[in-house]
């Protein structure tokens, strides 16, 4: 994605860093820009790949839950629902908006896309970053 779209910095925030049993450690070095010290297309990149590789083999521990419909109880909310898909969507929690995975569908949730997890190379190949940024302000099936 594009340097300074909301999705570019998102994917930066949340995929730029580590994945440790202890939870997501993020990136506090100098950020590569351009300009050094901001956010750029060289960090994107990285937080791109990273994203990817995420994707290729997700880690139940940072899988959130969803499925089943709009408006359930938590409670009937389910890991994987067996579609064979891994999403990213973002919701706004009290630090501001942030970014979460799934392979079950985010209802309630902005989701941004989604890639077939025994295909991830082909979303990557063919997202249209201008579609994932736009949807950002929708509320899947709500």
């Amino acid at each position: 994605p594009p340097k300074g779209v909301v999705v570019s910095e998102l994917i930066v925030k949340f995929f730029y860093g580590d994945f440790t049993p202890q939870g997501f450690v993020r990136y506090s070095g100098l950020w590569k820009g351009p300009p050094p010290g901001a956010i750029g297309k060289r960090d994107i990149k990285i937080g791109v790949e990273r994203l990817k590789k995420f994707f290729e083999a997700p880690q139940s521990a940072f899988i959130s839950k969803g499925g089943i419909g709009y408006g359930i109880d938590e409670t009937q909310k389910v890991e994987d629902d067996g579609k064979g898909y891994i999403w990213v969507a973002a919701e706004m929690s009290p630090g501001g908006l942030a970014l979460e995975t799934f392979t079950s569908v985010p209802y309630g949730k902005r989701a941004l896309f989604c890639a077939k997890k025994d295909n991830v190379a082909e979303m990557f190949d063919k997202i249209n970053w201008d579609i994932a940024a736009n949807r950002i302000e929708i509320t899947l099936g709500g």
